[in-house]
């Protein structure tokens, strides 16, 4: 037993290795983002709207706490991120093989998200976060007439 838990553990350290500078580039940006704009998604700040990711995170943070239906609420979606996260953690950490149809899961799991997305920009926006519009935009701070042209075009 311990000495699987050693070999998990090296796996898990050889890959944060490998993948140290995409993670501090992505904390740097999480944090940079998050103090000036605080907002995360980059289509929210530059456009105002939701994009098919947005509540991912919460949703993910109500997944582990136990809340179901509140994850749901935020991203359904977020369901398939946990399921994948599990296979390839079991996959590519505790059996040590490569994660097979790994690209092709999340291209299905990618498609779902867009189709669950133009559901949810059809029937609940603007609605409840995360379907809502940020007014304080990028485009709306380069063309003033930016909000008024969303407002008339989805009624916001």
């Amino acid at each position: 037993m311990k000495k699987t838990v050693g070999v998990i553990l090296k796996r898990i350290g050889r890959d944060i290795r490998q993948y140290k500078w995409a993670g501090a580039a992505f904390l740097i940006y999480y944090i940079v983002v998050k103090a000036v704009f605080h907002a995360f998604c980059p289509l929210l700040i530059l456009t105002g709207l939701p994009c098919p990711g947005c509540g991912t995170t919460r949703a993910l943070i109500y997944i582990f706490r136990g809340q179901f239906g509140r994850a749901w609420q935020l991203n359904p979606c977020a369901f398939l991120m946990v399921l994948f996260g599990v296979y390839f953690v079991y996959m590519r950490y505790v059996k040590g093989k490569k994660v097979k149809y790994a690209m092709e899961i999340l291209a299905a799991a990618a498609a779902l998200m867009l189709l669950v997305y133009i559901y949810r920009m059809v029937t609940e926006f603007p609605g409840y976060p995360p379907m809502t519009f940020r007014r304080d935009n990028i485009l709306n701070r380069i063309f003033p007439f930016y909000n008024d042209f969303l407002r008339h075009l989805f009624g916001i």
